[in-house]
C-alpha cells in the first residue's frame, strides 16, 4: 500500500532531514545520476508490499522503496512466513546507537521543538527498555506521527480512530493497546506479528517491527487493524461521510464499513443486523421496529451510543460455528468462535428493547455510562466452545470452555428488565454505582467448563470427568443494588462493591452453591495362560471428589432482604461497616455439603499346575479378592461478617444457623420467633473385605527333613529374588543353614530308619480346600458446630408468634458463643443449651475351614513306609464397637451473661462462663452434664483336629485342639461439666418451680 505525502529528506532546511550518519549512508549507497545538489530528489516511500502474509489488518510494509532522480535504491525485508528475525527476543542489542543517532530521520530542530512530539520512546518505556539505548529507529516522534496518520487515512479513509482528535492522542492510544496486548498476544519488540496474533486483535494498536532501510536495521512503527476493522478493506463496501444517515423501509444488514467523522444515525423498518463496522466520532443511534443484532466479530463504536428495537431484541453476540465430520468410527466436533461482538462507546451506552437485550459472549463497553432496558428479559450470558473427539465406544476426549460476556461502564451502570433478569458466567463491572432491577426473577449463576476423556483397549480403561465453575462476578467502583420483584438467586456467584451493596427480593432471596466435581477411574485385566496353567489378576481404582463453590456478596456495608424466605448456603457475606439480613418468613444459614469417596479392588486367579509352596505342586485353582471403599462427607460453612461493625439478623419467622460462622467486630444482634443455632454433621465410612480360597491335588515333601528342605527352598528363592546385594546374600546364608540343619536333625534322632523313614524324609499326596473371609465396617459421625464472635455483644432474642407457650425458643446445640462484652439470651418459651454428638461405629466378622485328606510315603534304604491321613479346621469371630463423645456448648463473655425465658432453662453438656452470670427461669432449670461411652465386644473361636495312620507298624495318632477368645469393654465418663462459672460477678439465679442438677 502507498502511503502518498512522503519524501525524503532533501537538504538541512526542510521539515525532516536525513541524521549525519543515515545522511552518510545514503550518500555512499546512491547511484551515480542527477540530483538537485541535496543527494536525492522526488523521493517516495511505499508500505505495504509483501505484508499480505499477516492479514488484511497488517498496515505496514516489508518491502521500502526509496526512488530519486535517475538513480534509485530499493531496500527489502523479507515477507513475514520468511522474517529472518522472527526469533529475535531481545531488542535492542548492544550495538546501541549514540543519543543523538536514535533515529535514521529526523525533524529539523530550527523548524519545531521535537519534545512537544510524543513517540516510539513512551512505547520502549512502557515495555522496559531504555529508550536512549534502544536500536535505531526509522524516525523520531513527529515523522513516526505522520507515518501513522497517513496509514490510518490510507486505511480506513478516516482521519483519526476511535473518536480521537489529534495525531498524538491517536498514537498514544494505539501504543497504549499494544502495552496492555503484549503479554496477551506474546508479541516481541522487532518481530512481525503472526497471522494467528493479528486475528486475535481486540484493539487497533501499533507495534515496532525491524526492517532494513538504507543498509541501517531500524525499528518501525507498524498499524495493525483488529479484527472486524481488518475484513473492511478499503476496496470493501464502505459508506462514508462527515453527518451519515440511512433510513430502510425493511431491514437493514450491513457487512462493510459505515463511517461518521460526527454522527451516525440508521433506521430500519424491520430489523437492522451488523457483521461488518458501525463507527462515529460523535453521536451515534441505530433504531429498528423489530430487533437489532450485532454478530460475527461485528463492531459497533462512537463517542454516545444508543441502540433501540421498538418491538424486538437487541441482540449482542459472539458466534459460534461447530464443524462436526466422521471416517468410520471415528468422529470429531469443533466449534469456532468468531471475535466478540462490541459495542463500544467512548462517551455513554444505552441499549433499550421492546422484548429481551440480549448478550451472550459478547462485550458491551462504555467509558461514561451504560443502561440496558427491556420490556421483558435482560439475558448476559457466556457461549460454549466444545472440541470432541470420539472413537466408536472406546475413545472420547471432550472438552467444553465457557467464553463469557462482558459489560462494563466507565461510570454508572443500570440493567432493566420488565420480566427476569439472567447473568451466566459473565463479568459485569461499573466504575461507580450498579443497579439491576427486574419486575420478576433475577439469577446470577456460574456456567461449568468441563473436559471428559474415556479410553479402553483390551486390557487398560481409563476414564477421567472435571467440572468446574466459572462464576459471575459483579462490582461496583461505588454503591451495587440488586432490586427483583419476585426472586433473586446467586448461585455460585460473585457481587462486591467499594461502598454499599443492597439485595432485595419481592420474593426468596438465596445464595446458593454449585459443585466443582471430579471423577477418576482406572481398570486393568491382566491374563496369562499356558500348557499347564493359568493365571489372571483384576485391578480397579476410582475416586471422586464434590466442591461446593460458594457466592459471595462483600462490600462497605451490606443489606439483604427478602419478602419471604433468605437462604445461606455455604456462602459467604461479608462488609466492613455494617452486615444486615432481614426476612419477612424464616432465614436459614448452612453448610454446603462437600464428599469424597475412592475404591480400590484387587482380584487373583490361579488354576492348573502351581506352586505349593517349597518343593511342591498343586493341580488346581486358588484365588484372593480384597475390596475397600472409603467415603466422606463434610460441611463447607457459610460465613456472615463484619470487620469493624455489627451483624444483625432479624426474621418474620424461625432463624436457623447450621454449622456456620458469625463474626462482628462489634454487636452480633439476632431476632426471629424462634433462633436456633447448632451443628452440621460430618460423616465418614470405611469398609474392608478380603476373600481367599484355594483347592486341589497337592504333592510335596514331607517329615521332618522334607520341611526343612522346603524352607531352604523357600529361602533360597527369596535370596534369588532380593534386589540389594547384601538382603540376597543373607539369605542365601540363611538358606545353607536350614539346609544344615536338617542334616542335623537326622543325625539327633540316630539317623534315618526302615522304622522312622516317613518321620524323616518323604512325599506326600494330599486332596484339599481352604477358604477363608474377613469384612470390618467403620463409621464415624463428628458435629461442626456453629462459632459466633462478636468484639463486643451478643444479643439473641426469640420473640415467639404471640400466643403465650406456644413458641419462642432458642436452642444452641453443639456450639460456641463468645463476647467480648456482654451477651443476653432472651426467649419468650424455652432456653436449651446442649451438647451435640460425635459417634463412632465398628462392625466386623471373619471366618475360614477348610481341610485335607492324602497319603504320605517314607523311603529309606531297606524299604518304604505308607501313611494316610485327614485334618480339617473350622474359625470365626466377630467385633462390634460403638462410642459417644459429646461437643458442648459454651457460652463465654468477658463481663455479663444474661439468661431470660419465660418458661424452662435447660443446659444439658452446655458450660455458661462470664465475669457475672444471670439466669432468670420462669419455670424450671435443669443442669445435667453428659457422659463419653464407649462399647466394644470381640469373640474368636477356632476348631481344628486331624488323624494318620501308618500300616506297617500299624498304629495311628490323631490331635484335636479348640481356642476361644472373648473381649467385653464398656466405658463411661463425663469429661465436662455442665455449670455457670462466674468471676469476681458471681452467679445469681431464679427460678418459679424447680430445679434440678444432674451429673451422671
Amino acid at each position: 500500500m502507498s502511503l502518498p505525502g512522503f519524501v525524503l529528506p532533501q537538504g538541512e532546511n526542510g521539515l525532516f532531514r536525513l541524521s549525519d550518519q543515515a545522511a552518510r549512508t545514503a550518500n555512499a549507497s546512491t547511484a551515480q545520476g542527477a540530483t538537485d545538489g541535496n543527494g536525492l530528489a522526488a523521493s517516495t516511500v511505499n508500505v505495504g508490499a509483501g505484508q499480505s502474509a499477516q492479514g488484511p489488518a497488517a498496515v505496514s510494509g516489508s518491502a521500502w522503496s526509496l526512488q530519486g532522480g535517475q538513480g534509485s535504491v530499493t531496500v527489502t525485508s523479507p515477507a513475514a512466513g520468511s522474517l529472518s528475525v522472527a526469533g529475535i527476543q531481545s531488542l535492542p542489542t548492544n550495538a546501541a546507537p549514540s543519543v543523538s543517532h536514535k533515529y535514521l530521520i529526523e525533524t529539523n530542530p530550527e523548524l519545531t521543538n521535537l519534545k512537544q512530539f510524543m513517540g516510539s520512546d513512551y512505547l520502549l518505556g512502557n515495555l522496559g527498555y531504555d529508550p536512549d539505548k534502544a536500536q535505531l529507529r526509522l524516525g523520531d516522534g513527529l515523522y513516526e506521527q505522520r507515518l501513522i496518520r497517513e496509514a490510518v487515512v490510507a486505511r480506513t479513509g478516516q482521519r483519526y480512530l476511535a473518536g480521537l482528535s489529534s495525531d498524538e492522542a491517536m498514537y498514544r492510544y494505539l501504543m497504549d493497546n499494544a502495552i496492555a496486548s503484549k503479554d496477551a498476544l506474546g508479541l516481541s519488540l522487532g518481530v512481525t506479528l503472526t497471522a494467528e496474533q493479528v486475528a486475535a486483535l481486540t484493539h487497533d494498536i501499533v507495534w515496532l517491527e525491524e526492517h532494513e532501510v538504507l543498509g541501517e536495521k531500524v525499528l518501525v512503527p507498524v498499524l495493525y487493524l483488529a479484527q472486524a476493522e481488518g475484513r473492511l478493506a478499503a476496496n470493501g463496501a464502505l459508506i462514508q461521510g462527515r453527518d451519515v444517515t440511512l433510513i430502510a423501509g425493511g431491514d437493514l444488514i450491513n457487512q462493510g464499513t459505515l463511517r461518521a467523522s460526527e454522527g451516525l444515525s440508521a433506521v430500519a423498518g424491520g430489523s437492522l443486523v451488523n457483521s461488518g463496522l458501525i463507527e462515529a466520532s460523535e453521536r451515534l443511534q441505530l433504531l429498528a421496529s423489530d430487533s437489532i443484532r450485532n454478530a460475527q466479530g461485528g463492531i459497533i463504536a462512537g463517542r454516545d451510543v444508543s441502540l433501540t428495537a421498538l418491538s424486538g431484541d437487541v441482540i449482542n453476540e459472539r458466534s459460534v460455528s461447530v464443524h462436526q465430520s466422521a471416517a468410520g468410527n471415528r468422529e470429531w466436533i469443533s466449534s469456532f468462535a468468531d471475535s466478540a461482538a462490541r459495542i463500544e462507546a467512548s462517551g455513554d451506552l444505552s441499549l433499550a428493547a421492546g422484548r429481551d437485550v440480549i448478550n451472550l459472549g459478547g462485550v458491551l463497553d462504555s467509558r461514561g455510562d451504560l443502561s440496558l432496558s427491556a420490556g421483558r428479559d435482560v439475558t448476559i450470558a457466556s457461549v460454549q466452545d466444545l472440541q470432541h473427539t470420539s472413537r466408536g465406544s472406546s475413545y472420547l476426549d471432550e472438552r467444553v470452555t465457557q467464553l463469557g460476556a462482558e459489560v462494563s461502564a466507565g461510570r454508572d451502570l443500570e440493567i432493566g428488565a420488565g420480566r427476569d433478569l439472567g447473568i451466566i458466567g459473565s463479568e459485569i463491572k461499573a466504575g461507580r454505582d450498579l443497579g439491576l432491577q427486574a419486575g420478576g426473577d433475577i439469577t446470577l449463576a456460574a456456567a461449568a467448563d468441563e473436559s471428559h476423556f474415556y479410553s479402553q483397549s483390551k486390557k487398560v480403561t481409563r476414564q477421567e470427568d472435571h467440572v468446574q465453575q466459572q462464576a459471575s462476578e459483579l462490582s461496583a467502583g461505588g454503591s451495587l443494588g440488586i432490586v427483583a420483584g419476585q426472586d433473586l438467586n446467586l448461585i455460585s456467584s460473585r457481587v462486591s462493591a467499594n461502598d454499599e451493596a443492597y439485595l432485595v427480593a419481592g420474593g426468596d432471596l438465596n445464595l446458593l452453591v454449585a459443585q466443582d466435581e471430579h471423577y477418576s477411574y482406572y481398570l486393568k485385566k491382566k491374563t496369562k495362560s499356558g500348557v499347564l496353567s493359568s493365571s489372571s489378576k483384576t485391578t480397579y481404582s476410582a475416586s471422586g471428589q464434590t466442591l461446593a463453590r460458594g457466592s459471595l456478596v462483600s462490600a462497605d456495608t451490606v443489606t439483604l432482604q427478602a419478602g419471604s424466605d433468605l437462604k445461606v448456603n455455604g456462602s459467604d457475606v461479608v462488609s466492613t461497616e455494617q452486615t444486615t439480613l432481614r426476612a419477612g418468613n424464616d432465614i436459614t444459614i448452612d453448610g454446603a455439603t462437600e464428599s469424597s469417596f475412592s475404591e480400590h479392588f484387587e482380584q487373583k486367579k490361579k488354576s492348573g499346575l502351581m506352586g505349593s509352596g517349597g518343593i511342591g505342586i498343586t493341580l488346581g485353582s486358588a484365588s484372593t479378592k480384597s475390596t475397600q471403599q472409603n467415603t466422606t462427607q463434610t460441611s463447607r460453612a457459610s460465613t456472615i461478617g463484619s470487620v469493624l461493625g455489627n451483624v444483625d439478623i432479624q426474621a418474620g419467622n424461625d432463624l436457623a444457623i447450621i454449622g456456620s460462622e458469625l463474626v462482628a467486630g462489634q454487636e452480633i444482634n439476632l431476632i426471629g420467633q424462634n433462633v436456633s443455632i447448632s451443628a452440621a454433621e460430618q460423616q465418614s465410612r470405611s469398609d474392608q473385605r478380603y476373600e481367599s480360597k484355594k483347592s486341589g491335588l497337592t504333592l510335596a515333601l514331607s517329615g521332618a527333613v522334607g520341611s526343612a528342605v522346603n524352607t531352604a527352598y523357600e529361602t533360597a528363592r527369596a535370596a534369588r529374588d532380593e534386589d540389594d546385594s547384601r538382603l540376597s546374600a543373607l539369605q542365601g546364608v540363611k538358606a545353607g543353614l536350614t539346609g544344615y540343619q536338617a542334616w542335623q536333625a537326622v543325625q539327633q534322632e540316630g539317623g534315618m530308619t526302615s522304622d522312622n523313614a516317613g518321620q524323616f524324609v518323604g512325599i506326600s499326596l494330599s486332596l484339599g480346600t481352604q477358604k477363608s473371609s474377613s469384612r470390618q465396617t467403620q463409621e464415624q459421625s463428628v458435629a461442626q458446630g456453629s462459632n459466633l464472635t462478636a468484639g463486643s455483644d451478643i444479643n439473641i432474642l426469640a420473640l415467639g408468634s404471640g400466643q403465650a407457650g406456644e413458641d419462642g425458643d432458642i436452642r444452641v446445640q453443639g456450639s460456641q458463643l463468645g463476647a467480648g462484652q456482654d451477651m443476653l439470651l432472651a426467649a419468650n418459651r424455652d432456653i436449651i443449651l446442649e451438647a451435640a454428638a460425635n459417634t463412632q461405629k465398628l462392625d466386623g466378622k471373619n471366618k475360614s475351614g477348610g481341610g485335607a485328606v492324602g497319603i504320605s510315603l517314607g523311603v529309606s534304604d531297606s524299604g518304604a513306609g505308607l501313611s494316610i491321613f485327614a485334618n480339617a479346621n473350622q474359625g470365626s469371630g466377630k467385633e462390634k464397637g460403638n462410642g459417644t463423645t459429646w461437643s458442648e456448648t459454651t457460652l463465654d463473655a468477658g463481663q455479663q451473661i444474661n439468661l431470660i425465658s419465660g418458661r424452662d432453662t435447660r443446659l444439658i453438656g452446655a458450660q455458661v462462663s462470664g465475669e457475672q452470670v444471670s439466669a432468670t427461669v420462669g419455670r424450671d432449670l435443669t443442669l445435667q452434664s453428659l457422659q463419653d461411652s464407649d462399647r466394644y465386644d470381640a469373640k474368636q473361636k477356632n476348631v481344628s483336629g486331624g488323624a494318620s495312620f501308618t500300616f506297617g507298624s500299624m498304629t495311628g495318632s490323631g490331635y484335636l485342639n479348640i481356642s476361644q477368645s472373648k473381649i467385653d469393654s464398656n466405658y463411661d465418663s463425663v469429661q465436662e461439666q455442665t455449670g455457670f462459672y462466674a468471676g469476681q460477678g458471681g452467679t445469681r439465679s431464679t427460678w418459679a418451680t424447680t430445679r434440678n442438677w444432674t451429673a451422671v
